[in-house]
């Protein structure tokens, strides 16, 4: 199975909530497209984050108000390492 880092990013709604960013790993299995006999490219998965902040925001400004942008493709444990890298003490206070 393909896994990836992703970013998600508002560039649309109120000027106080753009550039607030998402980000997150996803597996692809069948449900996504990801099949194993024909590759998947995690660009055209259709996954757009789970959490509850980015399903609420998308649901209240919908989806076109955010930009996806794959970070990182690898072994869960590759891209799991380079989330917990990225996601630091600092970078949570700076949102």
């Amino acid at each position: 199975m393909t896994s990836y880092l992703y970013s998600i990013t508002q560039v649309g709604g109120p000027a106080e909530k753009r550039g607030r960013e998402y980000v997150g790993i996803h597996t692809c299995y069948a449900r996504c497209g990801w099949k194993p006999n024909n590759p998947h490219h995690p660009r055209d998965c259709r996954y757009f984050g789970g959490g509850i902040r980015i399903r609420r925001a998308v649901k209240k400004y919908g989806a076109s108000a955010f930009g996806k942008k794959v970070l990182c493709i690898g072994t869960r444990e590759y891209v799991s390492d380079l989330e917990a890298k990225l996601v630091t003490e600092e970078y949570i206070e700076r949102r």
